[in-house]
């Protein structure tokens, strides 16, 4: 099957029945507006109403190498090299997860809960999606983002810079993170820390398992609470009192994770559904 002709309406087509039955037929004739759209600055106007425009063998082999990415799974935001969040454009590569919906409704929690001058910390940062969001949607933040991963701690700055945001990235473990340093600092520490057990992986789709990173995704099965645990640990020493911890969670361990918090010292512990009823958010304060 090779492509009609270099005409737009031509190449629409080729590439939505290219993509199927990798993708069913609405999902691919939304990646190939979304492809050509970013690849070739052609809206997705100008594909419904300029069927006739004739693109160049360059922009055609552009579109093409890409279109092969995704037929093999590998998720349009890495093909491309960006992902949304909150409204925005945000640097993505394999090296940090691409940024979800749920996500955005921890983020809209923690803006609920932010007050003008409050200092934040976001542990496990990746693509600073959510670190760089509270900064720019409340300015007066001071907020800074730690993550264990090189490499995502350079995709958080450039994302800030992409945003003139002015969020401090610091790579540091947690495990290893003292608390000293930063004591009583803290008004809210927020954390989408890995939470889906390693007996999980059966139950996920390719393109995640084959291309996100294992690190910011796994963790044991015997011990699946850890970096709440840790985490959760290093709050008591960095928050001021009446600070609030706010974590996204593995739907699986919601009353685990209240409990946790519980008995850690935390007090008004909330759990919150996402918008598809999941247990997937909780709040404690110190």
């Amino acid at each position: 099957m090779q492509v009609a002709s270099n005409r737009l309406s031509d190449v629409v087509s080729y590439y939505r029945q290219y993509l199927q039955p990798q993708f069913d037929k609405s999902e691919s004739a939304t990646l190939v507006e979304w492809v050509i759209e970013e690849k070739l600055g052609i809206s997705r106007l100008k594909m419904q109403t300029e069927g006739n425009y004739r693109l160049s063998e360059s922009e055609l082999l552009s579109i093409h190498f890409a279109f092969k990415r995704i037929a093999g799974f590998e998720p349009v935001q890495y093909v491309l090299g960006k992902g949304w969040f909150y409204g925005r454009p945000f640097s993505v590569s394999p090296s940090v997860l691409i940024p979800r919906r749920e996500t955005e409704e921890l983020v809209s929690w923690a803006l609920d809960l932010a007050e003008k001058g409050h200092r934040i910390l976001d542990v496990g940062s990746g693509s600073g999606c959510i670190a760089i969001t509270l900064k720019l949607e409340k300015p007066d933040l001071s907020v800074v983002a730690v993550d264990i991963s090189d490499e995502a701690v350079e995709t958080g700055r450039r994302n800030a810079e992409l945003h003139s945001a002015g969020v401090d990235f610091i790579q540091a473990d947690i495990f290893h993170l003292s608390g000293s340093k930063m004591e009583k600092q803290f008004d809210l520490i927020v954390s989408n820390p890995p939470y889906v057990r390693e007996s999980e992986k059966l139950q996920m789709h390719s393109n995640v398992l084959n291309h996100e990173p294992g690190l910011a995704l796994f963790v044991p099965d015997e011990d699946p609470l850890r970096f709440y645990r840790r985490i959760g640990e290093y709050a008591l020493d960095a928050l001021k009192t009446g600070g609030i911890l706010l974590f996204e969670i593995n739907e699986a361990f919601g009353q685990a994770t209240v409990e946790l918090l519980n008995n850690l010292g935390f007090c008004n512990i909330e759990l919150r559904n996402d918008m598809q009823q999941r247990n997937r958010m909780v709040k404690g304060i110190r």
